[in-house]
């Protein structure tokens, strides 16, 4: 479901509330006024009055920031508790959120898909205690009422998810058949919990709870949600409660949104803000795979109206895998070789082992972090290769993509060390003493300086062992550590309320999901994803059951509140014009590597211009790439310019619909 409801007219209510109920005599905001300058329209929209600044206002029983799996669930969950009407504010086009960007794995504990398995022994202390570890490393401080909260409720969510269609799915299932699993690509439960559920629209999801999700919205008329609009400004009542949100629709128009019971906060995290991230993370070298829109502004909202972030539990966990976007440096994708497990090593950049390559991800992360350059490379040669395809539980991202053409773009291959050397600076001579010492653990079966046991065992990473040919030929492949989401933020109480720094409850406010602070340093398996829609859930339901809310509150900015500057935004400019300089009229095609599949476009020349510019076949995200397909050709015909802005949260899909074109006009060229 890609609902997109625009609702232009406002409801009889909203002008009933205009002129009363929340009046623009009874309206107060930490920002004085609309900042018309930041493109707000003074025009009113429709047939409804401007009122205190605004071009109009809407209302609804409930309003929340965000659809993503937090957002989504809420409203659910508020329309279950007898919501009449709920506004969900969407600043891209589409559902989701970070569920667009993730596989989907979830987990949780005394499920049904467990009692179906036979696994009937897991328990809620159990699963508590897991995350509480997981979280507790290196010095992380979970938050530990939430993180009890969650662990009773995790299985409810999923059996909820279940009873509302996910038992229809296909699911990744272990040896024995069960949909309960152990998640090799996460530190291990103490207990198979962990479900890897696989959508059935893979071109438009990519994960089962996202599709679920959309599912269950389809034909809830309580539920509106108001794509392409951005929340700017919360704003209190004369009460002192929150009951607004101040936005920015899509036609620049201001419009101001009031709710009865107040407004979830359900915006995700920051880690597509590279700004934000480097202002915080003690980390270097690392990429994102996030979307540009993930930003958290939405916590510098609640900031202004006092809300409390602890900024000494930010945290910001990376998985040691993050394969970088070449073209866009700091930006990337989840993928590695895996070879590792099956008798590859991991070297630095100085040609030195650095790690025991089957510790567990958090290990590993930490030992690649302080590399140089905080990069790896995934170094194996053939018979290492020929050992990963015999291995099935390592081998689905070779198969998914260093299998392909545009996988294998990624490997470096050399002949000898020095060539090795030659292309990526390794030392050959320190690179031939590390294979050696590791061929000699091989070959002795013992346990190496990093603790890596070179005899058979139970743990999954040590799935081969096996020496590395010595004449080579070489491989590898660079990979850093991979943040797709941040950890630490908003604090709410067990109720969800935001609180501020001495523990106030802010009237109205609410928060669900990647926002907020639960999980400590590190996430454990599938609660990035079960995470939201569980707090998602209970947020709709706690707000719906909640009683009168307090009055008198005095909205204060947090003593620590956010440099506005970490939002400002530069445009990223693409193209080279000097090809249009020298071109023949004609149709010419060209194909790029694209998301999933190969983007291929057309470009017809005429009179020395660009006429039209084609999408003839494309694999991108629709949910990512979309907007980039649909106004990046036009932008293009229009200036006659390959010299354009991407399209913001779209960066990677504007650069192979630009660098298309440019293939195109290098085949027009005169000669």
């Amino acid at each position: 479901m890609k609902q997109r409801t625009k609702r232009w007219l406002a409801l009889l209510l909203a002008l009933l509330l205009a002129v009363g109920l929340f009046g623009c005599a009874e309206t107060q905001s930490p920002a004085e006024e609309p900042d018309k300058a930041d493109g707000m329209q003074e025009e009113t929209q429709g047939e409804t009055p401007a009122t205190d600044g605004y071009d109009r206002e809407e209302s609804a029983e409930l309003v929340i920031v965000g659809a993503g799996g937090a957002g989504m669930s809420a409203a659910l969950s508020a329309v279950e508790h007898g919501a009449k009407n709920v506004i969900i504010l969407e600043k891209t086009d589409s559902t989701g959120g970070a569920l667009n960007t993730t596989s989907g794995t979830m987990s949780g504990a005394k499920t049904i898909i467990q009692e179906l398995d036979g696994l009937t022994e897991d328990t809620y202390e159990s699963y508590y205690e897991d995350l509480m570890e997981e979280g507790s490393k290196d010095g992380g401080v979970p938050t530990e009422y939430l993180i009890r909260l969650y662990s009773e409720e995790a299985g409810n969510t999923i059996d909820w998810l279940w009873e509302n269609g996910l038992s229809a799915y296909e699911f990744q299932t272990d040896e024995e058949g069960h949909k309960a699993v152990f998640a090799p690509e996460h530190t291990l439960y103490s207990y198979p919990r962990s479900y890897k559920p696989k959508p059935k629209d893979s071109a438009n999801y990519k994960s089962a709870a996202h599709e679920v999700l959309d599912s269950m919205m389809e034909g809830q008329d309580a539920i509106q949600i108001v794509f392409n609009t951005e929340a700017r400004r919360l704003v209190l009542n004369d009460k002192g409660q929150v009951t607004g949100v101040e936005a920015i629709g899509p036609d620049g128009s201001s419009v101001l949104y009031t709710s009865e019971r107040g407004i979830l906060m359900a915006t995700g995290g920051f880690s597509g803000n590279a700004a934000l991230v480097a202002a915080y993370s003690p980390l270097n070298g690392s990429v994102t795979g996030n979307l540009s829109t993930t930003d958290g502004w939405g916590l510098r909202m609640m900031q202004e109206v006092g809300g409390y972030v602890n900024t000494d539990r930010m945290y910001f966990p990376f998985n040691p895998f993050g394969l970088e976007n070449k073209a866009l440096p700091g930006t990337g994708r989840i993928m590695s070789t895996k070879t590792y497990f099956c008798g590859g090593i991991l070297i630095n950049q100085e040609g030195e082992r650095f790690v025991d390559e089957t510790s567990e991800p958090v290990t590993r992360q930490n030992a690649l972090a302080a590399q140089t350059e905080g990069k790896q490379y995934e170094f194996f040669t053939e018979n290492t290769v020929e050992n990963l395809l015999g291995c099935d539980q390592h081998n689905g991202m070779w198969n998914m993509y260093f299998a392909t053409e545009a996988g294998q773009a990624d490997i470096i291959k050399a002949n000898t060390l020095e060539e090795f050397e030659e292309l990526t600076g390794v030392p050959a001579e320190t690179l031939r003493a590390t294979i050696k010492a590791y061929n000699a653990h091989v070959t002795a079966g013992d346990t190496d300086e990093f603790g890596r046991v070179y005899t058979p065992t139970d743990n999954i990473y040590n799935a081969v062992i096996d020496t590395i040919d010595e004449n080579g030929p070489f491989y590898a492949v660079v990979t850093k550590c991979m943040n797709n989401n941040t950890l630490g933020g908003i604090t709410v109480n067990e109720s969800l309320q935001v609180l501020t720094e001495d523990g106030t409850v802010i009237p109205g406010l609410y928060a669900a999901g990647e926002c907020v602070a639960v999980w400590g340093r590190w996430l454990s398996g599938g609660t990035g994803v079960n995470g939201a829609i569980t707090f998602g859930r209970l947020a709709g339901q706690y707000i719906m059951e909640a009683g009168p809310m307090a009055e008198g509150y005095v909205a204060e900015p947090a003593a620590n509140i956010f440099d506005e500057s970490l939002w400002e935004k530069q445009a990223v400019t693409l193209g080279d014009d000097s090809l249009l300089e020298n071109v023949n009229d004609g149709t010419y095609t060209a194909t790029v590597d694209g998301q999933e599949g190969p983007l291929t476009l057309e470009v017809v020349i005429e009179s020395g211009s660009i006429a039209a510019v084609n999408v003839v076949e494309e694999h991108e995200t629709p949910t990512i790439g979309g907007r980039a397909l649909e106004e990046l050709p036009g932008m293009i015909v229009e200036s006659n310019s390959t010299e354009v802005d991407a399209i913001s949260g779209a960066t990677l899909t504007s650069m192979r619909v630009v660098n298309a074109v440019l293939a195109c006009l290098e085949q027009a060229q005169a000669e």
